[in-house]
């Protein structure tokens, strides 16, 4: 929990560096996403408590669904006071195609655990991340100049 935690607050630091504005949208959608974050460690540890329950499983996974999609709808919402900051626009589009994904693979996986096999969340939620950490070195990468 404390890694997929960091890694959030690293991915969402990356794109303050280019923020110059905010609005009130902005601040209430970053602080629905620290309140979904903050459900992190007692959802983590009533599925590490209950590893093969769906219940524990689909608790889990709405948790991480929700902080995702808060993520999600917090990197769009900076557009509209930054809509002059070219650098912030196309890396806030990177990182929501790539969480657009994340959240495909999470849901996937609540469906899957609650219908037929309860770890499949915990075991997608580690492969999402692996995948959100590749996908941000990816984007991440300097572009060589074409000569």
């Amino acid at each position: 929990a404390s890694f997929w935690i960091g890694s959030s607050w690293i991915m969402m630091n990356r794109l303050w560096e280019h923020v110059k504005r905010i609005n009130r949208k902005v601040a209430w959608w970053n602080l629905l996403f620290l309140f979904a974050l903050s459900f992190m460690p007692y959802a983590t540890g009533i599925v590490s408590s209950n590893f093969n329950n769906a219940l524990a499983q689909a608790v889990y996974g709405i948790v991480v669904i929700a902080t995702s999609i808060c993520s999600l709808i917090s990197y769009k919402v900076l557009d509209a006071p930054n809509s002059d900051s070219s650098i912030l626009l196309e890396e806030t589009k990177k990182y929501r195609k790539i969480l657009l994904i994340d959240i495909i693979i999470k849901c996937i996986a609540l469906v899957l655990a609650v219908t037929v096999y309860p770890q499949c969340m915990m075991y997608c939620v580690l492969t999402a991340a692996g995948y959100l950490q590749i996908a941000k070195l990816v984007i991440q990468r300097p572009k060589k100049n074409a000569q």
